[in-house]
């Protein structure tokens, strides 16, 4: 059993950018999630992400996959399913995918 700071659910814009934020003040930090990128991998033309007049969701998420994996962030690759808070901890139950 591993015990990180912050687990970040999910690896979305969202996720990841929570993930890198808290890592920058010191936090350990593990993602957990099915895929990085989230729902933007299924868009096929971003034309509203500020710096890029039209990017592809794949392009995009590979650029914050790049970014993100400059910080000592664990990804885990895998579904969460279920959740229990036991004392001061919670654990997280996961299929490794």
């Amino acid at each position: 059993m591993k015990i990180f700071d912050v687990v970040v659910i999910g690896g979305g814009p969202a996720g990841l950018n929570a993930a890198m934020y808290a890592v920058r003040k010191e936090l350990s930090v593990a993602i957990i999630t099915t895929d990085i990128g989230g729902q933007m991998l299924l868009t096929n033309d971003i034309e509203n992400y500020l710096g890029f007049s039209s990017i592809s969701g794949f392009e995009l998420s590979e650029k914050m996959e790049s970014h993100v994996k400059n910080y000592s962030i664990e990804f885990i690759t895998a579904q969460v399913l279920k959740i229990e808070k036991k004392k001061i901890l919670l654990h997280i139950w996961m299929m490794k995918l």
